[in-house]
């Protein structure tokens, strides 16, 4: 109950424009603009299972962090989660569809190393593919694999350029 009761006084202080440090839990997230999700993913955890969540956290990237890898000159592998009638054809430049379901023959056609930058994405924020995909291609043995929660949406809905998808 302390983390709610914390996690309603940040959001009221967030919609009055007062600035505030929210209670994550475990302390392992530090502070940032989306609180409530943060607060909200260690309720009713353990400091362990919080700490998991917000570590899951560091693995992902925003759209300006996304932006700034794909202008640099480092190269990485964008990899659309999409799939069936989730994917609507809209890409990120660059990227390449793949599933969760696709075999670690087809991944490994794609991804070449176990150590490339790979960046997953879906949607939106609400959508898991990405997430799913990116826990797969941990489990494979892929190490620098980061996943870009806010998806195509999110992409597009910051005025990035999207690509169709080739045929």
């Amino acid at each position: 109950m302390k983390g709610t009761k914390v996690l309603v006084a940040g959001v009221i202080a967030a919609s009055m424009a007062i600035p505030v440090a929210v209670w994550a839990g475990c302390g392992a997230c530090g502070t940032h603009a989306k609180v409530e999700k943060k607060a909200a993913a260690c309720a009713g955890k353990s400091k362990a299972a919080c700490a998991a969540a917000c570590a899951a956290k560091a693995d992902s990237l925003s759209t300006e962090q996304l932006n700034a890898l794909l202008k640099s000159d480092k190269a990485v592998t964008v990899l659309d989660a999409r799939s069936g009638k989730w994917d609507d054809g809209r890409r990120i430049p660059g990227a390449t569809a793949l599933s969760a379901a696709s075999s670690p023959e087809d991944i490994a056609k794609v991804i070449k190393s176990k150590d490339a930058a790979v960046v997953t994405y879906c949607s939106n924020l609400k959508c898991g593919a990405s997430g799913k995909l990116a826990g797969k291609l941990k489990s494979l043995g892929y190490t620098n694999v980061k996943e870009y929660p806010e998806g195509i949406a999110g992409w597009a809905d910051s005025g990035n350029k999207v690509e169709k998808a080739e045929s």
